[in-house]
């Protein structure tokens, strides 16, 4: 009779409902992490490998990036001094003092706003060269202003070598007219310098 009794206690809780609703909610958090467990966290684990490789790859393509735009401008940096390169070799000979002396004619020129026609050191004799103390030359160059020229002359005096000129002519070139009154060319002044630079530096 006791075991009756237990077995109808035993059935009277189950069939009671706060405890059916606590058993489901027990079932369901089962299955709720065994899905979790199974399914969503493989799945995110794969996605979070995912993002990681590709943050990885889209660093090593930033760096690649920027490698490819540090290499572009050495090659602009290379051709431009080629370029200059060449241009000094067109008009200087293989001595390193007057390829010194014509890059800043060069860079002086640029900054003073002239057009250079011609720039020339003259070659002298072997005895010369061995007991020379200067290094003569010889320029000419076109100026749209008297003021570019003096701007011209102001700088090549400061030179870090001493500039001597020894003869210097400037000849302005006046417009030349149309039929129809118009000048087919402005002002223009032709700029003939003639001197020597000192090897040795000012003190």
């Amino acid at each position: 009779m006791e075991g009756d009794d237990e077995m109808r206690d035993v059935n009277f809780s189950f069939s009671n409902p706060k405890t059916k609703f606590v058993l489901m909610i027990i079932i369901y958090l089962i299955i709720a992490f065994a899905f979790y467990w199974f399914l969503l966290k493989p799945q995110f684990q794969e996605m979070n490998d995912l993002n990681a490789e590709i943050a990885g790859r889209e660093q090593k393509l930033s760096l690649l990036n920027l490698a490819n735009r540090k290499m572009n401008l050495l090659i602009n940096d290379n051709d431009f001094m080629k370029e200059r390169i060449l241009k000094l070799q067109e008009v200087l000979p293989i001595k390193r003092n007057d390829f010194v002396f014509g890059e800043e004619f060069l860079v002086t020129g640029t900054i003073c706003g002239i057009n250079y026609t011609s720039l020339n050191f003259p070659k002298a004799s072997k005895d010369q060269q061995a007991s020379a103390t200067t290094t003569p030359f010889t320029l000419n160059f076109t100026a749209t202003k008297l003021d570019n020229v003096r701007y011209f002359l102001t700088h090549i005096y400061r030179f870090p070598q001493i500039v001597r000129v020894n003869s210097l002519s400037i000849n302005k070139v006046k417009p030349r007219t149309t039929m129809a009154g118009a000048d087919s060319y402005a002002v223009e002044y032709n700029v003939s310098i003639s001197g020597e630079i000192y090897l040795s530096e000012r003190k």
